[in-house]
């Protein structure tokens, strides 16, 4: 009796021969390097900007935004740097999510500094990049405690997740955490520096690493003003992360800030067409 055009003794024969028992052993292994490739964002498959052009295009147009107010952009991935900056700026070390005391940041961080023409800093923004193989609702609350653990500072959620129907719940993969944004006295007003500095930050991080998303958390004040819209995010959620316990500088009530990719690309589109500055119209 044959079966599918083979007789019992050559499926025998296939199926113990060196080649085909070398084949069976050797696949397991390179579906884990597939695996572990794809989580480094790696593959062929991974999707890459459809416009990289006009976001370096913008970006040189934000910058001659600032250099307009007599500011220079920059940008550095000493994060050990940063961290000094932002002590002679504001007389406090940097969170723990961009502080190298605490957590891994080599070639996972960078930091953008606005500087006048006396060279000091009027304004500082970092970003920093994980993967998350689970979904950001799960993942946020153990990460931001564990890390101001690490710091000597105890957080404690009233809550693990987010209430249901968070958009948190289906951003994965690779993420772009935006925090430390921070504009001086002398510029804090002045909108076109702020979003300037902000969106040319979010511009080169997705140049830069590609991430499926950026991402950033505001107190309550900040997010019924909008200013998550101005600064690049089309998407705001209130009640994200909740604490019980937490450090004076942390808020008991955080809104989450989302741009996804296609969100980045359609911003980015939209303002070379529309004028830098559209959000005002």
């Amino acid at each position: 009796m044959k079966w599918d055009g083979f007789s019992p003794e050559s499926l025998h024969f296939l199926l113990n021969s060196p080649t085909i028992r070398m084949a069976c052993n050797l696949l397991p292994k390179l579906c884990k390097l597939d695996h572990a490739t794809s989580e480094m964002g790696m593959t062929e498959l991974r999707r890459g900007l459809e416009n990289p052009l006009e976001f370096v295009e913008l970006i040189t147009a934000l910058r001659g935004v600032l250099a307009g107010y007599g500011l220079t952009f920059s940008v550095s991935n000493d994060m050990n740097a940063f961290n000094r900056t932002k002590l002679e700026c504001r007389q406090i070390e940097a969170a723990p999510m961009f502080n190298p005391a605490y957590c891994q940041l080599d070639g996972k961080a960078f930091w953008v500094r606005v500087a006048n023409e006396a060279n000091e800093t009027v304004g500082l923004n970092a970003y920093r990049l994980d993967y998350i193989d689970t979904n950001l609702a799960d993942w946020a609350t153990g990460w931001m405690a564990g890390l101001y653990m690490k710091s000597g500072k105890l957080m404690v959620p009233k809550a693990l997740l987010p209430p249901p129907g968070s958009r948190a719940g289906r951003l994965s993969g690779w993420l772009c955490y935006h925090g430390e944004l921070w504009v001086g006295k002398s510029h804090r007003g002045t909108r076109e520096v702020n979003e300037s500095m902000t969106f040319a930050g979010h511009l080169l991080a997705m140049l830069k690493w590609n991430p499926d998303a950026l991402w950033a958390l505001v107190v309550h004040r900040i997010g019924v003003r909008g200013t998550g819209i101005q600064n690049g995010y089309p998407y705001a959620e209130r009640s994200f992360l909740r604490w019980e316990w937490h450090p004076e500088d942390i808020p008991d009530n955080e809104w989450l800030l989302v741009a996804e990719r296609h969100e980045m690309e359609h911003a980015v589109y939209e303002r070379l067409e529309a004028g830098l500055m559209a959000i005002r119209d």
